[in-house]
């Protein structure tokens, strides 16, 4: 309630303009990309808390953002990530904080979501960590009518972790999307759902559903997006059927990303 009421707030108080890049969701990604030779900074932290013992997981990245051409958009990332667990076997409770590598990201758009029957753009991002590589590819599609914008990720990841020994393989697969309301040209309302699916070294891991609610406002330089999605249930895993699952994966995962021209 205090993030709303500060969104408002701001909003109530923000010239008429809005930053040119400004996010509508947290887990979906638009297809607009920044105009050739504009800047971004946007800070992203992710919060995934509640397991059957303490867990609390911070994982943060720092983005820089820049507009090849009008529609071919570059990023570089720097990512971080701080944890708080409870040991299960004796209660102890250790906290970490480690670097966790760098990112970059290409952002091609291939349609406008107000000009075309449905924005379209493809995403690719690597990343180089200690001792890991990641590949990351999206679809991304959006769609904006009257006053609501629509949008849906389709993505695929793979992770080759252990690399100069032994090489470890995870591949994920994710499917999110979101529908948000405009109350005024700068506050956004509505509803994100994240759907990830992991397999490891070949086997099923399980799929987990979350979903929930979103905030997001724009002002002349800056912007934000605040999502908290409670998990819904699970898939496979240690158990049968589909249902809340806190051994092996989290209460609620909340995102909030700022994001500012510069």
């Amino acid at each position: 309630m205090r993030a709303v009421s500060l969104v408002t707030a701001l909003t109530l108080l923000a010239p008429a303009a809005a930053s040119a890049n400004a996010r509508r969701f947290s887990y979906s990604h638009e297809s607009a990309v920044l105009p050739k030779g504009t800047r971004e900074l946007e800070f992203w932290t992710t919060n995934r808390i509640g397991r059957d013992t303490h867990y609390s997981r911070f994982d943060n990245r720092l983005e820089v953002e820049y507009g090849l051409t009008d529609q071919l958009m570059a990023a570089w990332y720097v990512n971080t990530r701080a944890v708080s667990a409870e040991d299960p076997t004796s209660g102890a409770v250790a906290k970490s904080f480690s670097f966790e590598g760098v990112s970059a990201e290409l952002k091609y758009k291939l349609a406008d979501p107000m000009a075309d029957a449905v924005g379209l753009a493809l995403y690719g991002e690597v990343t180089y960590g200690p001792g890991e590589v990641a590949l990351e590819s999206k679809l991304i599609l959006d769609k904006r009518v009257g006053q609501v914008i629509f949008a849906g990720n389709l993505v695929a990841e793979a992770e080759f972790g252990g690399i100069g020994t032994k090489v470890e393989k995870v591949y994920e697969g994710k499917l999110t999307g979101g529908a948000a309301y405009f109350v005024t040209d700068r506050l956004a309302i509505g509803a994100e759902l994240e759907l990830e699916a992991e397999v490891e070294e070949g086997e099923f891991e399980g799929a987990g559903l979350f979903g929930g609610p979103q905030v997001s406002w724009s002002g002349d330089a800056l912007w934000l997006v605040l999502s908290v999605l409670p998990q819904i249930g699970h898939f496979g895993g240690d158990h049968d059927g589909f249902k809340r699952d806190l051994v092996g994966s989290e209460s609620v995962h909340a995102r909030l990303l700022v994001g500012s021209d510069f």
